[in-house]
């Protein structure tokens, strides 16, 4: 854009009076006009006190010319009353305009920058925006939070009434639903032939603004209007989790604690950790804009859902400093057994009842095409028919160890585990009269931790005389944990949703003495547990601000019976319309913590809310994609009156004039001396 564009004329009927720049340079002529010539006797003295004279006076002439031209000019520009918009020019006052007016709510914007919030400098913005606004305007104010809504459904002329919004409004601590902002500002704006503006009032947070490419027709003038003027350094607590996240009482798991440093200072960090009764503490050293994770090792005894809280140190910016997750804890850990091959599964029963806290239901053929509900399958001796609740049990996470039988198809194994080729082969029994030896085939598989120390012997020890013949080509892709010395596949891992352990080595006392070495024990245990399944897996307990959040009841129940508590505050609820169930949602769910479902005062279950790990960054970064698309972008700190009213030149236009004029006076003062 160039910077006449940018310049406007209050009185541009007055361009006629530019001619008068011209006046000066006459009158100078006139000025130096030749006098008329008179005949003296003598006139040697007099020329050379003129030849003095010129050589004194006529530099300044040429100065007193320049003075008097700057003083026109300048006395004409005051009166034709020229206006500066150096950001841009939005519409005029005496311009019918609708307005919409995006004010950037998420949580970024709850930093403080100065003495008050990005949040109360953006509402403050945004009511100068809707000042500058006449009678005749239209307008709306979108808050970018999750979803963005509208303060009127369509455009409204009662800008007071946004004004006043704006003065009661509070930051959010949700992310941004940015495209959906934009989308919501320009459907407002269809349909009509008036100028049209959209403001965005942002921090233009980094990680939330990157990459966003709004749709915004040419056809509607976008200013960009950035909040603040230094980035703020920031620690926060990004993630919290558990593994396992479901264990038994009394089991030890290991809890996972990330820290990320937003700032170009290396920094030394406290992390806390609330596990039922017990307190853990950790210091984190974190690099400048790096990451940091502390790792608890925790035990818990009470049965079912139990929260972990993990606190961050405080800093300038306390909102993502603290995090909670969830851990279910289980006296039991249920297994079903479909027994086919009876020897096999009589080796898997017994370590299962050695432990003492596995519970243990025999699954007949029809049940393994039902909704299955259990921490593992043992399948001893399936063939692969009528397993629709297996495949399904596996996608949804489930664990499963197969244990086939004789001439099981591979075209089978492959349906099940939702694997795209397909097999003619078949696993074929193999006796042998010499032994076979295993190796581990995956040193890394977590199975393989308990044996690190030695303490619980070598899991490749035994000898073993039968065996399945596994086509490598057809299981490509699929993971060996143990395997025999030629490296035909022992135990076989497909990920497919959930755990497929395809398990290739004989228990029965003819075939082997691997099952009777003191290591199967705890390598079956190992196994189950390392990979096991929550169970049916339920609906997500974990949400961000704003998401929705909800129960589904399978039985009928009475409205005032369900309750939802954050703290101590109660949740409003609204129950949805469906015939099958009792389902009920929240309608508030912008705080942060634990919300805790009640049936008649007993507990019911847990929801969490975290703070938006994507709104920690609290770095500016315009992109260039809004940059392109943006009429007009104000920085920190300009005047958005100035975009509709502009600067008003003709006060130091004048001062020019009066400035030229002294000067002018005192040259020709000067020149008399």
């Amino acid at each position: 854009m160039n910077w006449w564009s940018n310049l406007v004329l209050a009185n541009p009927a007055l361009l006629p009076l530019t001619l008068l720049v011209a006046a000066p340079l006459v009158l100078h002529l006139f000025a130096r006009a030749q006098p008329p010539v008179y005949r003296f006797s003598s006139i040697a003295f007099i020329e050379r006190i003129v030849r003095r004279s010129v050589r004194l006076r006529r530099p300044q002439s040429w100065l007193v010319l320049l003075l008097r031209t700057v003083l026109f000019a300048a006395l004409i520009g005051a009166f034709l009353q020229p206006v500066w918009f150096g950001s841009g020019r939005a519409a005029s006052y005496l311009q019918r305009k609708h307005v919409v007016v995006l004010v950037d709510a998420s949580a970024s914007m709850a930093a403080m920058q100065g003495s008050q919030t990005r949040f109360a400098t953006a509402c403050a913005k945004a009511s100068e925006v809707l000042a500058g606004l006449s009678a005749a305007d239209a307008a709306n104010v979108i808050w970018l939070r999750t979803p963005s809504r509208a303060e009127f459904p369509t455009l409204g002329v009662n800008i007071p009434f946004l004004q006043t919004a704006l003065r009661k409004a509070t930051v959010s601590l949700e992310a941004a639903d940015l495209r959906g902002g934009f989308d919501l500002a320009t459907s407002l704006l269809q349909d009509t032939t008036v100028a049209r503006e959209i403001y965005v009032i942002s921090d233009f947070q980094r990680s939330s603004w990157s990459g966003l490419r709004p749709d915004v027709s040419s056809a509607i003038r976008l200013v960009t209007i950035r909040i603040g003027n230094e980035d703020l350094p920031n620690q926060a607590l990004t993630r919290l989790y558990a593994r396992p996240a479901s264990v038994l009482a009394n089991e030890e798991f290991a809890v996972y604690c990330e820290v990320e440093n937003f700032s170009p200072q290396p920094t030394l960090k406290t992390v806390s950790l609330r596990a039922g009764e017990l307190r853990q503490e950790q210091e984190v050293r974190l690099a400048p804009w790096q990451k940091a994770v502390a790792v608890f090792r925790c035990r818990l005894s009470g049965s079912g859902e139990n929260v972990l809280t993990a606190s961050l140190s405080e800093d300038a910016f306390p909102f993502d400093n603290e995090r909670w997750a969830i851990v279910d804890v289980r006296d039991s850990f249920h297994v079903g057994l479909f027994n086919k091959e009876p020897l096999t599964a009589a080796y898997w029963r017994k370590a299962l009842e050695a432990v003492g806290w596995a519970k243990l239901e025999t699954l007949t053929s029809a049940q393994l095409n039902d909704k299955l509900n259990f921490n593992a399958l043992l399948l001893s001796g399936w063939d692969g028919n009528g397993g629709a609740g297996i495949a399904d049990y596996l996608h949804a996470g489930g664990t499963v160890v197969w244990f086939p039988s004789d001439r099981t198809r591979c075209a089978d194994i492959q349906a099940v585990a939702g694997l795209s080729k397909t097999s003619a082969a078949t696993l074929v029994w193999q006796p042998s009269k010499q032994a076979w030896r295993l190796k581990l085939a995956r040193l890394d598989d977590p199975v393989f931790e308990v044996f690190a120390g030695g303490a619980h012997g070598d899991p490749t020890r035994g000898v073993l005389f039968a065996r399945y013949s596994f086509p490598a080509a057809d299981f490509a892709g699929a993971d060996p944990i143990l395997a025999y010395h030629d490296d035909v596949p022992a135990l076989l891992h497909i990920k497919c949703g959930g755990h497929l352990f395809l398990w290739n080595i004989p228990l029965q006392p003819e075939h082997g003495n691997w099952a009777s070495q003191s290591e199967f024990l705890p390598f079956f245990i190992e196994l189950l547990l390392k990979h096991r399944s929550a169970g049916q897996p339920a609906a997500p307990r974990d949400s961000l601000p704003g998401q929705a959040m909800m129960r589904r009841l399978d039985h009928e129940v009475l409205s005032k019976d369900i309750s939802l508590l954050t703290g101590q505050n109660a949740v409003p609820l609204q129950r949805q319309a469906d015939p099958q169930h009792a389902i009920f949602a929240a309608l508030d769910t912008t705080r942060l913590g634990v919300y805790r479902w009640q049936y008649r005062g007993q507990p019911l279950g847990c929801n969490l809310v975290n703070f938006p790990t994507v709104e920690s960054d609290l770095r500016f970064q315009v992109p260039d994609t809004l940059t392109q698309t943006a009429s007009i972008a104000l920085e920190a700190g300009q005047a958005v009156r100035d975009l509709r009213e502009g600067v008003s030149l003709w006060p130091l236009l004048l001062l020019v004039a009066i400035g030229a004029a002294m000067a002018e006076a005192m040259v020709l003062r000067k020149a008399a001396a």
